[in-house]
């Protein structure tokens, strides 16, 4: 609308009109519209062509087509349009001959522009899975606290303090998910639940008390900045903790150890392209560890969870762990699991191979122990630490080695707890604590390959098991704002690929049983043929391998409960004990129902033939109604029967206390025999 009236009601009936006449309007206009084409359609000269016209207009063109050529005719052609024939194979030469530059063929201007800040943009890093896993089972007795109802370790009690003293008591490691420290957790259990303070003094105490917390006040006044006193009482805690000594025992464990590869050196290159950076580190927080189980068909369950709880009941209550061969840059501490110290049993497959120095692989015979192959095998850390010692006083050695690496720790721990110290406030004055900042204050290594391990306590006997495992990183883009569309912010932590299965691993039963030799019938067996078995009895209670040889006839049932002297194992190594007395139970509950080879007589055949030796061979029936094979041959070959043995004889050479009215060399005698 317009501010003229009269401009107005004539579109008001110019709106009108349109609305009433408009379609008649559109209407005329095409019919008249076709009107118009159909009079000058009329009025043009239609095609005077007939279909035999263009058959033989047709049959002329293709004629012309299909009619040849003389290569002479061809050429006169070419000259008489003044067409110049050129050398072709000549400028092909010439032309391949040539290099070609691109910098040459581009364009002068380029088709986008680059906006600011293109190429610094992070992205989310690219996670790899763990290679060459490898699982393998043991048991054995773990040196470790004593728990109580709750899973604390026992303080030391004053009389248990005159005994031998234990080490102080590892760290726990922080639960999954968990930040650093335990500012947090302590801050909710701090002060500000005590009781009030009364308002009037009246006593010289309650005014000493005012007195004191005046001065207190001004002190404060005094300071500058801000104390974090949760985390004070934290530390104060754990400083408490690692001053406090525990009870020890030696606990018997199965357990299936996973190890693995992890390239280290494609993580770093993944996270610097990711970040942008010339060099950045992931911050590996955990190994997530699932398994499968084999059921009696032969099939996998379910992959399902390990019980991380469980297994740290254990390895956050060790006093001592054993000897790691590899170095300390292919081991990352999250991502691998310490190894007990075992008082019985040894450890298979807990160290990579090509990971171990070349002079930790196998041990030199001290001077003059004869040397040779038949040195013997070392397993524990402190057997490899006398072999790598010789002759040398080993006592004053490792008190001087404990002391020096005590004042390195201290000093370290020091130098550490400065820099930590001047780091965070750096970063919280530079305000680069806010927004997914890089911290550099987590472990890393710059080793091509790193090392994992996974320890498993939560096995049960006669099952066969395999593994998989992922690697858990701290997300380094969490609460990042400049970053690409898609990138996940939001997550603290970022998960890997799972890893192919590690092999089958079977954990033994209790009571292992290994065919030794078949006896025929004889002035030693007047009964019938006999077959002797080494049948292995596992004590859950200290973790020994008891053995002991059985023979069987057919039809009997292999292993009986039998009292025999057994060593006690302690908590110390050296400590001289008195063998008791025992009931052991020996049974398999397993049936020989044949037996088959060992010695054949030949005299049938020819009077003065020898008896023929072949290996012996024996069927047997299981408890759940399944048939097992045994061989003599595998059997001797099985290296779980000569760790079983060499577990057993090592036990019962360990020194033990002279009887009363007798003098004992060096204050103990290595029992002989078993």
């Amino acid at each position: 609308m317009t501010n003229n009236p009269a401009v107005d009601k004539i579109l008001e009936q110019l709106k009108q009109f349109g609305i009433r006449h408009g379609e008649k309007v559109g209407m005329a206009i095409a019919a008249a519209s076709f009107l118009a084409f159909v009079g000058m359609s009329f009025s043009r000269e239609s095609i005077q062509m007939t279909p035999d016209e263009v058959k033989a207009h047709a049959k002329q063109a293709a004629d012309n087509i299909r009619r040849p050529q003389s290569e002479a005719s061809i050429i006169q052609k070419i000259e008489n349009d003044k067409i110049v024939v050129v050398n072709f194979d000549q400028k092909v030469k010439e032309s391949s001959s040539k290099e070609l530059v691109a910098s040459e063929y581009a364009l002068p201007t380029p088709w986008t522009t680059n906006e600011p800040g293109a190429g610094l943009v992070r992205e989310d890093p690219v996670l790899l899975a763990a290679t060459e896993l490898y699982a393998s089972r043991g048991r054995g007795g773990v040196l470790m606290y004593q728990l109580d109802e709750n899973g604390d370790p026992i303080p030391l009690t004053e009389k248990d303090k005159q005994k031998p003293r234990p080490t102080k008591r590892r760290k726990k490691r922080p639960a999954a998910g968990m930040g650093g420290g335990m500012g947090g957790m302590m801050g909710g259990m701090g002060g500000g639940g005590g009781r009030k303070k009364r308002v009037g003094p009246s006593s010289k105490k309650q005014e000493a008390q005012a007195e004191a917390e005046r001065k207190n006040q001004q002190r404060k006044q005094e300071l500058a900045g801000s104390v974090d006193e949760a985390a004070e009482a934290a530390k104060e805690k754990e400083e408490k903790e690692d001053n406090q000594e525990y009870k020890q025992t030696v606990k018997g464990l199965r357990w299936v150890v996973v190890t693995g590869v992890l390239d280290n050196k494609a993580f770093i290159k993944n996270f610097s392209k990711a970040l942008k950076q010339t060099s950045a580190h992931p911050n590996y927080l955990r190994l997530d560890v699932t398994r499968q189980v084999r059921d009696s068909n032969g099939d996998w369950s379910d992959w399902e969870k390990v019980d991380l709880d469980r297994n740290y009941m254990i390895l956050d209550n060790l006093p001592d762990s054993s000897e790691e061969l590899t170095p300390d840059t292919v081991r990352i501490e999250t991502l691998i699991d310490p190894l007990p110290k075992l008082r019985t049993g040894n450890w298979q497959g807990v160290h990579i191979a090509r990971l171990v120095p070349k002079d930790k692989r196998q041990l030199k015979p001290p001077p003059g122990a004869g040397g040779g192959a038949g040195g013997g095998y070392v397993s524990s850390g402190s057997d490899m630490m006398a072999a790598m010692m010789g002759q040398q006083d080993q006592s004053s050695m490792m008190q001087q080695m404990m002391s020096q690496n005590s004042q390195a720790s201290s000093m370290m721990q020091q130098m550490m707890g400065n820099q930590q110290s001047g780091y965070g406030n750096s970063m919280k004055m530079s305000g680069m604590g806010m927004g997914g900042a890089a911290e550099a204050d987590y472990p890393k290594s710059d080793a091509d390959e790193i090392m994992i391990r996974s320890l498993d306590f939560t096995v049960d006997p006669d099952t066969t098991y395999r593994y998989r495992v992922r690697v858990v990183v701290k997300n380094p883009n969490y609460k990042f704002d400049n970053v690409m569309p898609g990138t996940n912010t939001k997550d603290k932590e970022l998960f890997g690929p799972w890893s192919e299965p590690s092999n089958e691993v079977d954990v033994p039963p209790d009571v292992m049983v290994h065919l030794e030799e078949k006896t025929p019938e004889g002035t030693a067996n007047p009964g019938g043929d006999q077959v002797t078995y080494q049948v292995a009895r596992w004590n859950p209670e200290d973790g020994l391998n008891i053995c002991r040889p059985f023979r069987i006839m057919e039809g009997e049932s292999i292993g009986a409960p039998v009292s025999m002297s057994v060593p006690k194992i302690t908590v110390e190594e050296d400590s001289a004990t008195q063998p008791q007395n025992k009931s052991i139970d020996f049974n398999s509950h397993e049936i020989l129902l044949d037996d088959f080879g060992g010695s054949i007589s030949l005299a049938a055949l020819e009077p003065d033939l020898p008896p023929m030796e072949l290996p012996a061979a024996s069927v047997m029936l299981r408890s759940d109604g399944r048939l097992t094979i045994h061989e003599e041959v595998a059997d001797h070959s099985d290296p779980m029967k000569k760790a079983l043995r060499d577990d057993w004889e090592r036990a019962s050479k360990q020194p033990k206390k002279k009887k009363s009215g007798s003098s004992m060399m060096g204050g103990a005698m290595m029992m002989q025999g078993r």
